[in-house]
């Protein structure tokens, strides 16, 4: 299968991943999530219109999303949750359904 192309740039702990509970276990150096500020050990709580339901949904979300977009995490020694501003690499891609009827 073909790999989506790096537009954030984080890999997730895949013990809490699998709990839907998104918690970066790396940060790509360079990438948009660094530039953003995210941190390895952040929860991602909100990243565009995902509300941190299915953390599956996530991936989706990331490579849909236009750029730039809005998440918030949460912070292990912060009391309250840090909203931040994410500009994503490439063009956020084309996921539907469409049909056509056939006479």
């Amino acid at each position: 299968p073909e790999v989506p192309p790096m537009r954030f740039g984080v890999a997730f702990d895949p013990e809490s991943f699998q709990k839907d509970i998104a918690i970066v276990s790396q940060v790509v150096p360079g990438s948009p999530a660094e530039r953003a500020g995210v941190r390895r050990g952040d929860r991602i709580l909100q990243f565009a219109n995902w509300n941190g339901k299915r953390t599956n949904d996530l991936r989706t979300i990331i490579q849909t999303t236009k750029s730039p977009t809005q998440l918030r995490i949460e912070r292990e020694g912060q009391n309250d949750p840090i909203d931040l501003q994410v500009s994503l690499l490439g063009e956020a891609v084309r996921v539907g359904i469409s049909w056509q009827i056939d006479p």
